[in-house]
């Protein structure tokens, strides 16, 4: 028996390995003026879209995919202070791809001020920017900033965050939604109230990320600080710092927006708190909270404990993330990303991982769980070989390693066996 109980403990621990690593795309020398390569997304096809910047002239930014060049940056000016810039894709669906870009609007002194807008391709059709008619605010654009980062949900419409400035530093803040044309704002900052707090409203609303008709979003008012969703317009709490999570002892420590990350699959939820003393990785699933690692355990395979811990995805109740280790000023540096999809925490890849240049030093993935399907990864590796600083970009599929696999199936084999014999 004591022998069983190894081979189950070496399952446990032993890596993921991947499959098919295939170099998406590759740039060296890489800084202001130079050429550049976007963090690349997943859509929900499967089909991984990146740009690439290759000049200032027109057409120098291109939207790609692995079938090559998509579209290229029109800089056509079709009204006055239109100069639309191909940005990076932030979301896909099917064969609609949002995009962040640019909007160059006049300037008060004259010339053009650059704002930022969201696109869909194909098309380029410019979805939301400065401009656009947001119910209960004034046509008048002065202050109005909108971020260029959106989601699409599952009918197409996107989620993206607005503020407003009224007298500086004073912002007002939304989470809102647009269906083709027409914006519509679901939380507003001095207006919605917080739920669970002291009856008083959301003072800051930032960050949502949407699948399946759930919006989540980090919020502060009330008397709370955390992370809350939408589902049909009932606005209710995911995790704030008043709750006290899975392996926890006490609420959650969040000062701000940074303490948290969160993505979600429908309701299912993959969350990160970053605080040294409680922090971790937990999901939700069927409303049920189950931590997945805590911050200071080891990392598995790799040196030291975790320290960094960020950038979830979550699909088909299976969460990736982004890790690192305690103390990255003594070697080896250990970055990587890691992943629950075959129980306990399993390495995907780090900085031991053979890619295309040599001494990579970290990782980088997209926002709002866009790096992951459940099936395949798309990441950014980038690195500087003391000559000059690169970036490749990788899709991968995760799978159990076949040697731990086979273990587990002989394990799980002799268990039962065991199992049938004492029962007989």
């Amino acid at each position: 028996m004591r022998w069983l109980v190894l081979l189950l403990l070496f399952c446990s621990t032993a890596r993921a390995d991947v499959e098919g690593l295939t170099l998406l795309d590759q740039i060296q020398e890489e800084g202001l003026f130079l050429p550049s390569l976007s963090v690349p997304i997943v859509g929900d096809n499967g089909a991984v879209y990146w740009n690439a910047r290759i000049d200032y002239e027109v057409g120098g930014n291109l939207l790609k995919n692995e079938s090559g060049n998509l579209g290229s940056d029109p800089r056509t000016i079709t009204e006055p202070g239109d100069f639309p810039l191909l940005g990076a894709p932030s979301d896909a669906r099917g064969p609609v791809v949002l995009l962040g870009g640019t909007f160059f609007e006049p300037a008060g002194g004259g010339g053009f001020q650059q704002t930022t807008a969201i696109y869909l391709y194909p098309g380029l059709t410019r979805l939301v920017y400065f401009g656009s008619t947001f119910p209960g605010f004034t046509s008048d654009p002065v202050g109005l900033q909108v971020t260029n980062r959106g989601f699409l949900d599952i009918d197409n419409s996107v989620v993206f965050s607005m503020r407003r400035a009224t007298t500086f530093p004073n912002f007002i803040y939304t989470i809102c939604r647009a269906t083709g044309g027409a914006i519509s704002v679901l939380v507003q900052s001095g207006i919605t109230t917080v739920p669970g707090g002291n009856g008083g409203a959301f003072t800051l609303v930032v960050r949502p990320v949407v699948d399946g008709g759930v919006i989540l979003f980090y919020g502060e008012g009330g008397g709370r600080k955390g992370v809350y969703q939408i589902v049909g317009g009932v606005i209710t709490t995911v995790v704030d710092n008043q709750t006290t999570l899975p392996g926890n002892a006490s609420p959650a420590f969040i000062l701000d927006s940074s303490d948290v990350a969160y993505v979600n699959d429908g309701l299912d939820v993959a969350f990160v708190l970053t605080d040294l003393s409680g922090g971790g990785v937990w999901k939700r699933i069927n409303n049920q909270w189950s931590r997945i690692v805590a911050i200071n355990t080891p990392i598995p395979n790799g040196t030291g404990n975790f320290f960094a811990l960020n950038s979830p995805a979550i699909r088909d109740g299976k969460v990736v993330f982004l890790g690192g280790r305690d103390n990255q000023f003594v070697p080896p540096l250990q970055n990587g990303i890691y992943t629950d999809a075959f129980g306990g925490v399993t390495r995907v890849v780090d900085l031991a991982t053979p890619f295309l240049y040599e001494l990579p030093h970290y990782f980088v993935v997209a926002d709002g769980g866009r790096w992951f399907d459940g099936t395949d990864i798309a990441f950014s590796v980038q690195g500087d070989d003391f000559v000059e600083d690169w970036r490749a970009l990788y899709r991968a599929t995760p799978v159990p390693e076949p040697a731990s696999a086979l273990a587990i199936a002989i394990a799980s084999a002799t268990l039962a066996a065991i199992r049938r014999r004492r029962g007989a």
